[in-house]
């Protein structure tokens, strides 16, 4: 089928959808889609915001699809793309092409109630407090009118905290011996994901198939990376390895919690109390030994909110490995004489995850994976500091090539931001990316009509003198507020400068609405930003992209500063020194394309259909004094630009009403 004849006037969209305009930058797109299905390439598409290219993506794959009997898995970054995805665009075309096909949303298996472990809480297998007994009462209430047992209906408005004991553990399931497998929530959303032509995840969900060889997901033979920039940054995080002392307190408290008396250790049944006691004080002997791993990283690093490169082994003294060894084989024995097929899976995955957890520890102190970053990161909490080794590769190209590239044709790479000076050579080289189909469209929108961009002409510089900078941010930001009567997005690089702003501007905007992130979730602060029209959001990184507002609520967004990644970020020291040694510049290859990318997503926050209008300020002088500001500048639509806060006042003053 021609693409024209499903997009193009009088098309198959045109007649179900009033009002529906042809758009050659959409058509071209899904024509590049089709020929990339239809000749097993790779396409990477830069597509402007009002494009449609989900659409354009969707219809080559869902013909595609049906006629060859194959399966497209299209990855996303937000649950902003999922929704508009599954219930707008699929059912769109559900309805206007003349071909029948299923979808279905995967999403990680944590998100369904298990029957047997609610169960096994109901028989009073955990000891509750009076939160979680009133908490348990909402679940059962739900449970008795779900059809699907999925997390989200439950949590509409707020959070269950006993989820993680009753939600499905891969590794604590029991599958076909389970009392409940014929009722099991997560079994029927199984069979609905493989009966599906179209699959939509998030790029964590994929990769996290990726590291489990592919236990998640059905197989597939099509992959599209939609919102495709946060890709490296999410395979990474995969790819690499992470142990907390979160995780090892709720392992240890799930066996025996000595607050509670809980635990499964008191839930053994015939088990022996010699058994028994041996099993609890190998568990309390553990305990000790991670205060003591865990407690010796904090005296050596602080408790101070940061993370902290590692380059010499074994830093920190082995206490724990061999008590967590000790543990897991104390579960194996219990497990060769215990009964009760449903403990036995439980005890299994518990010893695994602990024998886990020494191999973690041990690769950590002695470094023994080649090319890869070793840190760690402590936090401090209302009840407890978190602390936490990580480690990762520095460079994901070799193996994603492998794992992915290599594996699956087409693989499609979209977003309205891939593009760094009009050429896609850093993405590709990021992710290892040789043979592909390039193709960059231009958005529908007219910029030079509908966004001023405004940068100050002189200020200080944010590295030479950070408090000036600061303070020159907060002026600038004020008067920019007044003149916009709010309807912003305030956006920064930190929480630090985040705050301190914040806390200036609280004493001297009355009469506004600030919101800040950090009070209160982001689709809260999203939800009465929107309600409130007016209001002034402060945010970081989350706020930068996947934010959709438009209309009147945002006319204003304010990027305090350019958002260059922080060189002594141990992933971002360790690309930067691994370019240094093959003889490349880090700065032009690596962290100046990657901050364009970012400063582009938050560019893209103002403009979302053709009736918008308004002001990006951009508060770094850097972009008119460097050399590389006019990078940055080359790289975002094409607008009126502007260095005096009197032509802002008029551009805001002519804006349409």
């Amino acid at each position: 089928m021609e693409m024209k004849e499903v997009f193009g006037k009088g098309g198959l969209i045109s007649k179900r959808l009033q009002g529906w305009e042809e758009r050659s930058e959409q058509v071209e797109m899904a024509e590049a889609v089709q020929w990339a299905i239809r000749e097993g390439k790779h396409l990477v598409v830069e597509a402007g915001t009002g494009t449609g290219k989900s659409l354009a993506y969707l219809v080559p794959l869902i013909l595609w699809a049906v006629e060859e009997r194959k399966r497209a898995i299209i990855s996303t970054n937000t649950k902003t793309l999922q929704h508009q995805l599954l219930d707008k665009d699929i059912p769109l075309l559900q309805g206007c092409l003349p071909v029948k096909f299923s979808s279905c949303l995967a999403l990680g298996s944590q998100n369904w109630l298990c029957l047997r472990r609610l169960n096994q809480v109901l028989s009073g297998g955990l000891l509750l407090n009076p939160m979680d007994q009133r908490e348990l009462t909402k679940v059962l209430q739900w449970e008795r009118r779900t059809r699907t047992g999925i997390r989200s209906e439950l949590e509409r408005k707020r959070r269950i905290g006993i989820w993680d004991r009753i939600c499905r553990e891969p590794d604590l399931c029991m599958g076909k011996d389970c009392p409940y497998e014929d009722r099991c929530y997560y079994q029927g959303f199984r069979r609905r994901l493989f009966e599906a032509n179209l699959i939509v995840v998030n790029h964590h969900l994929f990769f996290a198939n990726l590291s489990t060889n592919g236990m998640l997901l059905p197989p597939y033979q099509a992959v599209v990376f939609d919102e495709a920039h946060s890709v490296e940054e999410v395979a990474t995080s995969y790819l690499g390895v992470r142990f907390s002392n979160s995780q090892l307190n709720y392992l240890l408290n799930f066996l025996y919690n000595p607050q509670t008396g809980g635990g499964l250790i008191n839930r053994l049944g015939k088990v022996g109390g010699e058994e028994r006691e041996r099993l609890q004080t190998i568990t309390s002997e553990t305990r000790t030994a991670g205060e003591l791993f865990f407690g010796e990283a904090l005296s050596r690093f602080g408790p101070e909110q940061r993370s902290v490169r590692v380059r010499e082994r074994n830093l920190i003294t082995n206490h724990l490995g061999e008590p967590l060894r000790r543990l897991a084989y104390a579960l194996r024995d219990v497990g060769k004489v215990i009964r009760d097929k449903e403990k036995e899976v439980e005890i299994s995955a518990l010893a695994e995850r602990c024998m886990e957890f020494s191999r973690t520890i041990d690769r950590f102190l002695d470094q023994s994976l080649e090319g890869w970053v070793y840190w760690i990161e402590i936090e401090p909490k209302r009840k407890r500091t978190l602390v936490a080794i990580n480690m990762a590769p520095i460079d994901i190209a070799d193996e994603f090539r492998k794992r992915i590239l290599d594996r699956t044709h087409p693989v499609l790479f979209t977003s309205a931001t891939l593009a760094v000076a009009h050429r896609f050579d850093f993405l590709k080289q990021r992710l290892g990316l040789d043979e592909c189909r390039e193709l960059i469209l231009p958005s529908s929108f007219d910029y030079r009509k509908q966004v001023q961009l405004y940068i100050p002409q002189n200020g200080p510089d944010p590295r030479l003198n950070p408090e000036r900078y600061t303070e020159f941010v907060a002026k600038e930001t004020e008067e920019i507020l007044k003149i916009t009567k709010g309807r912003a997005f305030v956006l920064f690089t930190s929480y630090g400068m985040m705050e301190r702003v914040y806390s200036q501007l609280s004493e001297r905007l009355d009469g506004f609405t600030l919101l800040k992130q950090g009070g209160a979730s982001r689709e809260e602060l999203l939800a009465e930003f929107k309600a409130k029209v007016g209001s002034i959001l402060f945010g970081v990184a989350t706020f930068w992209q996947g934010v959709d507002v438009p209309g009147e609520a945002l006319q204003c967004v304010i990027l305090t500063k350019l958002p260059f990644e922080l060189p002594n970020e141990p992933i971002t020291e360790a690309r930067i020194e691994s370019l240094r040694k093959r003889g490349t510049n880090p700065f032009l290859n690596y962290q100046l394309p990657q901050a364009i990318m970012t400063l582009k997503q938050g560019f893209g926050r103002l403009i979302r259909n053709r009736g918008d209008y308004g002001l990006v300020a951009i508060l770094d002088t850097r972009m008119r004094r460097k050399s590389y500001g006019t990078k940055f500048i080359d790289s975002l639509p094409k607008c009126k630009t502007t260095n005096s806060l009197d032509e802002v006042r008029e551009f805001f003053q002519s804006i349409p009403r």
